[in-house]
């Protein structure tokens, strides 16, 4: 939200840097959305004016989250059921840990190097306009 951001924005110190992760794809906006808390998923141009309105100057924004894409979509807008966070984070007992695994090296090793064209989330770098005082380093 925009006051969210603005408090962000406050607590930074000038050339501080912020890393910021937010639901993608407004039409995506779902079960597991709305049990995480999330009141909204952005459009690149909508995240970008907010921290821009906001005093931040943003220096990149890109998808992440690309393989949890289609897994998300079927759950989601075809079955209308919320993806299980039980499968994610490695608590079923058939397939245990290995889907935790498997996107630790995928997020590793692959999404972190290719830039997608959708995924599930933006990845943002902005910066608080004004030099980093020798002081604060």
């Amino acid at each position: 939200t925009g006051a969210g951001v603005k408090a962000l924005a406050e607590l930074l110190a000038p050339g501080g840097r912020l890393i910021l992760l937010v639901p993608a794809g407004p039409s995506m906006l779902g079960q597991r959305d709305q049990s995480l808390g999330h009141l909204r998923r952005y459009t690149k141009q909508g995240i970008r004016e907010l921290l821009e309105r906001n005093g931040l100057t943003v220096e990149s924004i890109r998808f992440w989250n690309f393989a949890a894409l289609p897994v998300f979509f079927l759950m989601e807008k075809v079955f209308r059921r919320r993806v299980s966070d039980g499968l994610r984070y490695g608590r079923g007992k058939i397939v245990g840990s290995l889907p935790n695994r498997i996107l630790g090296w995928w997020y590793a090793g692959v999404e972190s190097l290719l830039f997608f064209p959708c995924g599930l989330s933006f990845f943002i770098l902005a910066r608080k306009p004004g030099r980093v005082s020798s002081a604060s380093r």
